[in-house]
């Protein structure tokens, strides 16, 4: 399948394809020509113990049938998918600010300088939220509805 819809010949070991079908919340209808957008959040180990979170996105319009696909989507973390008809005010055409990520070690509220002085093999769990709101309520911020990290170590008792 990834031959078929990608431009890629092999896909990437941390990829994937998401499909689906873009219809209207109150009808039901399919809706042809909404831009959709894919968004999820990328951890990289950087050297020997430091991670470095990013923000991916995907953007695909669907087809004239309602369908869309987008290749090369994070296959290992929770992504969050949205469309938008042309005539709705928050398209991904208008510009968005880059918010970056709550960082959160053993529950506590921390940084991304904090969490560099960690090396790999003290990491027991980490859990990316993309949105604010869907992480657990304790980590919600009332100021943000960037995304949330909740970095576990083995120090927490």
């Amino acid at each position: 399948m990834w031959r078929t819809l990608a431009t890629l010949a092999v896909a990437p070991p941390d990829s994937g394809i998401l499909f689906g079908v873009v219809r209207d919340a109150r009808t039901g209808n399919r809706i042809a020509g909404a831009a959709v957008v894919i968004s999820w959040l990328s951890l990289q180990r950087v050297g020997r113990a430091q991670v470095m979170v990013d923000t991916r996105e995907a953007r695909v319009l669907s087809d004239s049938i309602g369908g869309y696909y987008a290749c090369g989507v994070g296959a290992d973390m929770r992504l969050e998918v949205r469309a938008h008809v042309p005539a709705d005010s928050a398209a991904p055409g208008v510009a968005r600010g880059y918010c970056a990520a709550t960082i959160f070690i053993d529950g506590l509220q921390s940084s991304v300088e904090a969490l560099g002085a960690y090396r790999t093999e003290e990491l027991v769990g980490v859990e990316v939220y993309p949105r604010g709101s869907t992480a657990p309520g304790r980590y919600q911020r009332l100021d943000s509805e960037c995304g949330v990290v909740l970095v576990w170590t083995k120090y927490l008792r």
